[in-house]
């Protein structure tokens, strides 16, 4: 009688461990995103620029997403990004006089989870809630001239919140639109105080190995 527990105590377990296999879908995708930005500088002087800061956003991501019971989904991802976005060239304070300065993001990278709700067979929507990081350059012109320009690179932490939708179009391939906003931590850049906060537009490509 035990060993006939044993066994099926066993074929449950690997029944079970079956069907997680099954709904735990490893994928990997690209996104291409719109970033809008609002990026604040205080200077030595004290004094506070506040820049619109734009570009475009490319990232590459992997992970895995899971659907359990009543359609419940979890995702987790990591990802890395390139970005293009930057401010217009502000007059600033500096210890030697005023001058102009720009600064821009080069990087990003990071990790999320994906609480979400899986609509049908081949739509989910879901929650991005998010952990990164992002360097950042600020660019200055030299004193008196002023005309050229030197930068520094700090790199700063963030978080990001938001939120988005996912269609697949065949078993491996799925679409997604999503919305995202990043706060990030203040960071020092030639003696500024600096801190930016974005609002990203993205359109995404999956692929899903099943």
């Amino acid at each position: 009688m035990f060993k006939k527990i044993v066994i099926a105590s066993g074929m449950l377990l690997v029944s079970s461990n079956m069907a997680l296999a099954d709904m735990l879908i490893p994928y990997v995708g690209a996104d291409l995103a719109l970033d809008l930005g609002r990026w604040t500088l205080k200077d030595v002087t004290g004094a506070r620029t506040n820049a619109n800061a734009k570009g475009a956003y490319g990232d590459l991501v992997a992970g895995f997403g899971w659907t359990g019971a009543e359609r419940f989904y979890l995702g987790a991802e990591v990802f890395g990004a390139q970005s293009s976005t930057r401010t217009p060239t502000k007059v600033i304070n500096t210890s030697g006089g005023t001058t102009g300065a720009f600064a821009r993001m080069r990087w990003t990278y990071g990790a999320s989870l994906l609480p979400g709700y899986r609509l049908t067979d081949t739509a989910i929507t879901y929650l991005r809630f998010s952990v990164l990081k992002s360097r950042f350059q600020l660019y200055q012109g030299s004193i008196p001239a002023g005309f050229s320009f030197h930068y520094e690179i700090a790199n700063a932490k963030g978080v990001q919140v938001g939120i988005g939708l996912q269609n697949d179009f065949s078993r491996n391939w799925g679409i997604r639109g999503e919305y995202d906003y990043v706060t990030y931590r203040s960071i020092s850049l030639f003696n500024n105080k600096f801190r930016a906060y974005d609002n990203q537009i993205k359109v995404g490509l999956m692929y899903n190995f099943c």
